[in-house]
């Protein structure tokens, strides 16, 4: 998600006023709901929220490669959800349990697990 506004910046509510890479933009352009037209160069800032410098990404290729590799996992478990559940299971209790994975998988406050596990 990039952190770009819309007012005060020449370029129409269905183009592109946002930072570059933005996820938003990229899904709007996909189902045909805005432009990649953009009237100003990407490097230029509008206005004190500077919305085309977003900040830098200080992670190491290893860590983006892990990060998109989870984000698509994640996607891919959040689908599962619309799909239609194994044979002998409801549908209620199949997107209770997708639901509860996710939860478990999201915990970042996970019990101890004793004195070596850190």
């Amino acid at each position: 998600m990039c952190n770009a506004i819309w007012w005060d910046v020449p370029e129409d509510i269905d183009q592109d006023w946002h930072a570059p890479g933005c996820g938003i933009h990229q899904a709007l352009v996909a189902v045909g709901l805005a432009t990649n037209e953009r009237k100003r160069s990407p490097e230029e800032p509008s206005g004190p929220y500077t919305p085309n410098a977003p900040n830098p990404d200080t992670r190491a290729p290893a860590r983006v490669h892990r990060d998109t590799v989870l984000e698509g996992f994640f996607a891919q478990m959040a689908r599962l959800q619309w799909e239609t559940p194994p044979e002998g299971v409801s549908q209620e209790a199949w997107v209770k349990s997708v639901r509860g994975m996710l939860d478990k998988l999201l915990d970042f406050n996970p019990p101890a697990r004793g004195p070596y596990s850190k």
